[in-house]
């Protein structure tokens, strides 16, 4: 079993125990530049989900098998060709009741515990497997309407320099709450302490 499978599932436990009416899944590179208020981030009193509609194509593979796995724990039928919606993000509101409910239909699926279904997946998603849940088994009027971009994000693989994270940090959304520099790029700790500053200072200016 894979320990990053074995931490998806400890957010969905978590996200599902927990007695409140929304959950933010925050990345441990995420630092918060704007105070949150949840009620800023839902519609007609539910909620927003972030969903990339059609983000996801056919050279995006392991998304691809995120899918295919997510609706097979779900008991749907296999998904249409790409282009298929993204739910992944660093920075994610939750539902705990849906959540609940998700776990519930896992079980009911599988025959088995809930998280004993999820962590025996070699390739799976959390973020998909809610996202899907909650775009499919919603009715029209319980669906969450599209949360707006509220993690300013640099999914990199090469370091960012000074001046690069200053234009990173100066195209910062209005909606935005929180930004992340991918630890994957190795930017210094300097570099990106001196991102998070900038991107604050923008957006208390606007």
């Amino acid at each position: 079993m894979r320990g990053w499978v074995m931490q998806q599932a400890a957010k969905i436990a978590a996200a599902g125990i927990v007695e409140a009416d929304t959950v933010l899944l925050a990345d441990s590179d995420v630092v918060f530049v704007r105070p949150v208020e949840v009620g800023a981030f839902s519609a007609h009193d539910r909620i927003t989900l972030f969903r990339k509609e059609d983000a996801v194509h056919a050279g995006m593979e392991r998304h691809v098998i995120w899918h295919r796995v997510a609706r097979e724990l779900l008991g749907l039928p296999a998904a249409p060709p790409p282009p298929l919606n993204d739910y992944v993000d660093a920075l994610v509101f939750w539902d705990p009741v849906r959540v609940r409910a998700m776990q519930e239909r896992i079980t009911e699926v599988t025959g088995l515990p809930w998280a004993d279904a999820f962590t025996s997946q070699l390739h799976v998603s959390e973020f998909i497997v809610y996202g899907v849940y909650a775009d499919e088994f919603l009715g029209e009027e319980q669906r969450p309407a599209t949360s707006p971009e509220i993690c300013h994000s640099a999914y990199i693989r090469t370091p960012m320099d000074h001046e690069a994270a200053m234009a990173f940090a100066d195209r910062i959304g209005p909606d935005a709450i929180g930004m992340m520099i991918s630890s994957h790029s190795h930017t210094s700790a300097e570099v990106r302490e001196a991102a998070a500053r900038r991107c604050a200072e923008v957006a208390a200016s606007r």
